[in-house]
């Protein structure tokens, strides 16, 4: 059986094939087009559609794949949409939706942040504006601090493990809003030369040791609950004490079924409450610990996030003769991308210069970049893991 063949993208339309062997085991993307008998049409592999080369040419000619490609297949112009099943038109939603990215894309621009500042673009806050978010977190910090003082309050009195779990939720709010302000604070102090790139991996390392903690204290608070429930078994422990004062404050279903004498036999559910609570926060701090733990061990970015790495290479420039490979995968909380592009091989050096450093600007004003390297090249049939060792 003969091997597949890889169509790439030509600027001119043109189809050219390249034999490929075994799956690559580098993250890479390729746009495609398809040789047609027409050489005035574009094919777009990913919805199948075929689109007249004139409705592409308003805006830049040279362009293999405009907006304007991408425009047709908008919801709005799909007949009936309504009847549709409603899988298909979740899937609509979603494809607007990337569209719309797209479309702001398009004018996307690889503007210095220092111009982007002076021309508006990135404006400093008013000082009424700093003041509202200022007065926000006050106040939601001192929600915090009362709703801390009344689980106390009530966890000293009742002695109820189902409060102490809250309470110890409670706390964590608080000494997380702590830990990450210091970590913002920290990460906005630059030291090119100690950390050169930023410390913008401060707040993921600052949230798993958060997670570590609270996982402990967890763990421990399961098992004060799991022998709670071993002596109450044996007829050595009482249910907690829960007041009426306890009810005003925690508001608890479980502690009014504990004080109501008719539902005496219903002791367990304060230890068996701790554990549920205890569990579902250890639960969602493993979740929180395992993104991020996958995150600084650089995670690749989703597909639709390629794609828009594609499509704003493919259309930086009429010189860019393909897109050979495409990386994107997290540098902590952001993404580190690397894009190579196939310019002619006569290009003089500061042409070629220009246009790679103009993309890696553009590419670092995406959201969520955090940094961009564009590589040079002048061919495309080497294999991507022939560049750098296998890590």
């Amino acid at each position: 059986m003969l091997p597949d063949r890889e169509l790439h993208i030509n600027r001119d339309g043109a189809a050219a094939n390249k034999i490929s062997g075994e799956e690559d085991t580098e993250l890479t993307q390729r746009l495609y087009v398809v040789q047609q008998s027409d050489s005035d049409t574009i094919c777009n592999i990913e919805h199948g559609g075929v689109v007249p080369r004139s409705q592409c040419e308003s805006v830049n000619n040279w362009q293999t794949h405009p907006i304007e490609l991408f425009l047709p297949h908008l919801s709005e112009n799909v007949v009936e949409l309504k009847k549709l099943p409603r899988k298909i038109r979740v899937f609509y939603q979603k494809q607007d939706a990337h569209i719309q990215e797209l479309v702001k894309l398009s004018t996307l621009e690889a503007d210095d942040p220092e111009e982007s500042a002076s021309s508006g673009k990135n404006e400093v806050p008013s000082l009424s504006n700093r003041r509202l978010n200022s007065i926000i977190l006050r106040s939601v910090l001192l929600v915090n601090l009362l709703l801390l003082l009344g689980k106390s309050v009530a966890s000293a009195v009742s002695g109820s493990l189902s409060i102490i779990s809250s309470l110890l939720d409670s706390c964590v709010d608080i000494a997380s809003g702590g830990i990450m302000w210091f970590t913002a604070r920290q990460m906005r102090k630059r030291r090119p030369y100690t950390y050169p790139q930023g410390r913008t991996r401060f707040e993921p390392i600052a949230i798993i040791v958060l997670a570590v903690f609270m996982s402990t204290v967890c763990l421990q608070l399961s098992a004060e609950a799991v022998e709670a429930i071993y002596r109450m078994s044996k007829g050595e422990k009482d249910a907690p004490d829960v007041t009426n004062l306890t009810l005003g404050i925690m508001a608890v279903t479980i502690a009014l079924l504990i004080t109501d004498p008719r539902y005496r036999n219903l002791k367990f559910l304060d230890p068996i409450g701790a554990l549920l609570i205890s569990c579902y926060i250890l639960y969602s701090w493993y979740q929180i610990a395992a993104e991020q733990t996958r995150n600084l061990a650089g995670h690749t970015a989703d597909p639709k996030f390629l794609q828009k790495i594609a499509f704003v290479s493919l259309n930086h420039h009429s010189a860019i003769e393909r897109l050979d490979t495409i990386r994107a995968f997290h540098f902590g909380s952001h993404f580190l991308v690397e894009v190579d592009i196939v310019l002619p091989m006569g290009m003089c050096l500061k042409e070629a210069h220009d246009i790679g450093e103009e993309l890696q600007k553009k590419l670092e004003r995406l959201e969520n970049v955090e940094r961009a390297f564009v590589h040079l090249d002048y061919e495309f049939t080497h294999h991507p893991e022939s560049e750098h060792k296998i890590a």
